[in-house]
């Protein structure tokens, strides 16, 4: 059986999306994304790393900058 698991992050990137393509040429994405946390009246930053592949990756590539929510 299988399952899907949905997560939305709210945030803003920490850095421009990187593009890069596979040696077969597929284009690859990184996106840094800083979120915040409240524990016991504290804000924490968390950070996460989100992969894009494909279209998406050039997609965020060209609109994704430092600092975007």
């Amino acid at each position: 059986m299988r399952s899907i698991n949905k997560v939305i992050l709210i945030g803003n990137a920490t850095r421009d999306a990187e593009l890069r393509h596979t040696q077969s040429g597929k284009p690859v994405s990184n996106i840094r994304l800083a979120t915040n946390r409240k524990v016991n009246g504290q804000e924490h930053a968390q950070f996460h790393t989100i992969i894009c592949w494909d279209t998406l990756a050039e997609t965020t590539s060209a609109y994704v900058k430092k600092g975007d929510p």
